[in-house]
């Protein structure tokens, strides 16, 4: 295995996500406010976050983000892409962000007996968060968005972050400027609105995931990564 060298690329743009993410006070809309308005109010004390994975994949014309495919084994949303993330536990000390960290690392790390584990203590970079939104159950999900430190190889992606085949059938990334050229957009009744989805070679993102995923796209990684040179 090759070793993983640090993202210049990456490194240069975690200040500039930091400060457009900042700039957003509280924090960042993910559904617009007449929308959100509408909603219910959350009836539970349950919360979740989910872990919005930057990385810088050698071989694409962009950096990426990272996504999983549920394991169709899953009591909930089996088969469906999704970002790493869940509910927010004790051992987290009601910290979404730890929490976000902790799915991560157990959705996507390998049996125990793999020879080789990624330190994601020391890889992952928090760089913000956004305002939280409802899911189908209506638990408030608060998206993290972070970036791996190194650039990878699509074979070092796929040997490092096999997942956990009990969660996770699916470890993949799209590159930014392919999720920008392939937007589509549907009616998403449960909020009202029309939704984005993305029609990946790996499935539909949709849903939650897709709506988490639309903004974050348009008002911070467009302006930081589609201008200016990039690093191979």
């Amino acid at each position: 295995m090759n070793t993983i060298k640090r993202s210049n690329l990456l490194a240069e743009a975690g200040p500039k996500i930091k400060r457009l993410l900042s700039a957003h006070k509280p924090y960042m809309q993910i559904i617009p406010q007449e929308i959100k308005d509408l909603l219910p109010l959350p009836f539970t004390d349950k919360k979740a976050s989910i872990l919005v994975p930057i990385v810088h994949v050698t071989e694409e014309s962009s950096p990426s983000i990272l996504f999983t495919t549920r394991s169709s084994n899953m009591n909930s949303h089996a088969n469906q892409i999704s970002f790493p993330g869940g509910h927010v536990d004790e051992e987290d000390g009601n910290c979404v962000i730890r929490a976000a960290l902790r799915e991560t690392r157990e959705e996507l790390s390998p049996p125990t007996h793999h020879p080789e584990r990624y330190n994601f203590e020391n890889g992952i970079e928090v760089l913000g968060r956004t305002e939280n939104i409802p899911s189908m159950r209506n638990v408030p999900v608060t998206p993290v968005v972070a970036m791996f430190k190194e650039k990878f190889t699509a074979k070092q992606i796929e040997y490092l972050f096999p997942g956990n085949e009990s969660e996770v059938s699916n470890v993949f990334t799209v590159p930014i400027d392919e999720l920008l050229r392939i937007e589509g957009e549907e009616s998403l009744e449960r909020l009202s609105m029309s939704a984005p989805f993305y029609e990946t070679k790996h499935g539909r993102i949709w849903g939650l995931t897709a709506v988490i995923l639309q903004p974050i796209l348009k008002y911070i990684l467009k302006p930081v990564f589609l201008e200016g040179t990039k690093e191979r």
